[in-house]
Protein backbone atom coordinates (compact mmCIF):
# COMPACT_ATOMS: atom_id res chain seq x y z
CA UNK A 1 0.00 0.00 0.00
CA UNK A 2 2.79 2.55 0.85
CA UNK A 3 4.66 1.52 -2.20
CA UNK A 4 1.76 2.56 -4.44
CA UNK A 5 1.06 6.50 -2.72
CA UNK A 6 4.54 6.62 -3.36
CA UNK A 7 4.23 5.61 -7.21
CA UNK A 8 1.32 8.60 -6.48
CA UNK A 9 3.65 11.29 -5.42
CA UNK A 10 6.37 10.35 -7.65
CA UNK A 11 4.33 10.75 -10.77
CA UNK A 12 2.25 13.80 -9.31
CA UNK A 13 5.89 15.56 -8.87
CA UNK A 14 6.92 13.98 -11.81
CA UNK A 15 4.00 15.95 -13.82
CA UNK A 16 4.05 19.25 -12.17
CA UNK A 17 7.89 18.90 -12.52
CA UNK A 18 7.43 18.24 -16.74
CA UNK A 19 4.70 21.19 -17.30
CA UNK A 20 6.98 23.70 -15.13
CA UNK A 21 9.79 22.90 -17.41
CA UNK A 22 7.56 22.94 -20.65
CA UNK A 23 6.20 26.52 -19.28
CA UNK A 24 9.92 28.26 -18.62
CA UNK A 25 10.67 26.58 -22.07
CA UNK A 26 8.19 28.44 -23.99
CA UNK A 27 8.10 31.70 -22.14
CA UNK A 28 12.04 31.78 -21.37
CA UNK A 29 12.94 32.00 -25.12
CA UNK A 30 12.92 35.05 -26.63
CA UNK A 31 12.04 35.72 -30.37
CA UNK A 32 14.98 37.26 -32.10
CA UNK A 33 13.88 40.49 -33.25
CA UNK A 34 14.73 41.95 -36.90
CA UNK A 35 16.21 44.96 -38.37
CA UNK A 36 16.95 46.78 -41.56
CA UNK A 37 20.28 45.16 -42.06
CA UNK A 38 18.67 41.92 -42.41
CA UNK A 39 17.04 42.38 -45.53
CA UNK A 40 19.75 41.40 -47.90
CA UNK A 41 21.20 43.03 -51.01
CA UNK A 42 18.89 41.66 -54.13
CA UNK A 43 15.60 41.72 -51.88
CA UNK A 44 12.39 43.79 -51.07
CA UNK A 45 11.87 43.46 -47.68
CA UNK A 46 8.50 43.84 -45.56
CA UNK A 47 8.25 44.21 -41.82
CA UNK A 48 5.19 43.65 -39.70
CA UNK A 49 5.71 46.68 -37.71
CA UNK A 50 6.97 49.79 -38.24
CA UNK A 51 10.37 51.01 -38.35
CA UNK A 52 11.95 47.56 -39.38
CA UNK A 53 10.68 45.73 -36.73
CA UNK A 54 8.58 42.56 -35.90
CA UNK A 55 8.63 39.58 -38.65
CA UNK A 56 10.34 40.01 -41.95
CA UNK A 57 9.62 38.54 -45.27
CA UNK A 58 12.16 38.71 -48.51
CA UNK A 59 11.48 38.87 -52.27
CA UNK A 60 13.41 38.72 -55.12
CA UNK A 61 10.63 38.95 -57.12
CA UNK A 62 7.01 40.23 -57.89
CA UNK A 63 4.41 38.88 -55.89
CA UNK A 64 0.79 38.60 -57.38
CA UNK A 65 -1.17 37.53 -54.32
CA UNK A 66 0.54 37.92 -50.18
CA UNK A 67 -2.04 35.40 -49.29
CA UNK A 68 0.27 31.77 -48.38
CA UNK A 69 3.12 34.11 -47.83
CA UNK A 70 4.54 35.04 -43.88
CA UNK A 71 6.62 37.10 -42.00
CA UNK A 72 9.71 34.75 -40.59
CA UNK A 73 10.80 35.78 -36.78
CA UNK A 74 7.94 35.50 -35.34
CA UNK A 75 5.97 33.60 -38.02
CA UNK A 76 2.19 35.54 -39.53
CA UNK A 77 0.81 35.88 -42.20
CA UNK A 78 1.78 38.67 -44.78
CA UNK A 79 -1.28 39.71 -46.35
CA UNK A 80 -2.64 42.89 -45.52
CA UNK A 81 0.15 42.86 -42.36
CA UNK A 82 3.01 44.85 -43.63
CA UNK A 83 4.20 48.51 -41.56
CA UNK A 84 7.70 48.87 -43.33
CA UNK A 85 9.57 48.44 -46.34
CA UNK A 86 13.29 48.72 -47.29
CA UNK A 87 13.50 47.93 -51.17
CA UNK A 88 16.76 46.48 -51.27
CA UNK A 89 16.66 45.08 -54.90
CA UNK A 90 19.49 47.12 -55.93
CA UNK A 91 18.12 47.63 -59.66
CA UNK A 92 14.68 49.19 -60.21
CA UNK A 93 11.51 50.99 -58.06
CA UNK A 94 8.90 48.66 -57.04
CA UNK A 95 5.03 49.23 -56.53
CA UNK A 96 3.24 47.98 -53.49
CA UNK A 97 -0.63 47.17 -54.00
CA UNK A 98 -3.07 47.48 -52.04
CA UNK A 99 -5.29 44.35 -53.60
CA UNK A 100 -3.56 41.22 -54.87
CA UNK A 101 -3.02 41.24 -58.57
CA UNK A 102 -1.15 44.64 -58.82
CA UNK A 103 -4.33 46.55 -58.14
CA UNK A 104 -6.18 49.20 -56.05
CA UNK A 105 -4.25 52.20 -54.56
CA UNK A 106 -0.96 51.62 -55.08
CA UNK A 107 2.54 53.55 -53.72
CA UNK A 108 6.26 52.97 -55.13
CA UNK A 109 9.69 52.83 -53.57
CA UNK A 110 12.69 53.89 -55.00
CA UNK A 111 15.68 51.70 -55.15
CA UNK A 112 17.61 51.81 -51.93
CA UNK A 113 14.44 53.31 -50.16
CA UNK A 114 13.52 52.94 -46.50
CA UNK A 115 10.25 53.75 -45.40
CA UNK A 116 9.71 53.45 -41.38
CA UNK A 117 6.01 53.43 -42.00
CA UNK A 118 3.80 53.26 -45.08
CA UNK A 119 0.52 55.49 -46.05
CA UNK A 120 -1.09 51.55 -46.86
CA UNK A 121 -0.56 50.30 -43.75
CA UNK A 122 -1.58 46.71 -42.79
CA UNK A 123 -3.39 46.84 -46.39
CA UNK A 124 -0.42 45.62 -48.97
CA UNK A 125 -1.86 42.16 -50.94
CA UNK A 126 0.95 42.61 -53.71
CA UNK A 127 3.58 44.12 -55.20
CA UNK A 128 5.52 44.21 -58.78
CA UNK A 129 9.20 44.72 -58.92
CA UNK A 130 10.43 46.87 -61.93
CA UNK A 131 6.95 47.64 -63.01
CA UNK A 132 6.55 49.50 -66.52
Amino acid sequence: MKSTKFRGRVGRTLAVLAVTGAVSIAVGVPASATTVSDCNYYYVCMFKDSSYNGGIASFTASVSNYSGHYFIEPISGLNDAASSIYNHNGSCNTNHYENSSYSGTYFSTIVGGRYSTIALNDQLSSHKNCPS
